[in-house]
């Protein structure tokens, strides 16, 4: 017993944190995977509004593509 009650084996706390590290990671990759299929859809777009001539909307996209990258 510790001073606030029982203390966790050790190894149970580190069996915990890397439970809590490997979903860390999952949620990371989904945000980041999630990032890049926006992105790739963006370049189509900006593609499809090039072909149309429409150079307003091919900026505004192209801003937003490169706001999405930082």
């Amino acid at each position: 017993m510790g001073l606030f009650g029982k203390t966790k084996d050790p190894k149970d706390h580190v069996r915990e944190m890397t439970r809590k590290m490997r979903s860390e990671i999952t949620k990371l990759e989904r945000q980041v995977n999630q990032i890049s299929r926006k992105e790739e859809q963006i370049k189509r777009e900006i593609k499809a509004e090039a072909k149309k001539g429409n150079k307003d909307a091919c900026l505004v996209l192209a801003k937003g593509l490169v706001h999405s990258r930082r």
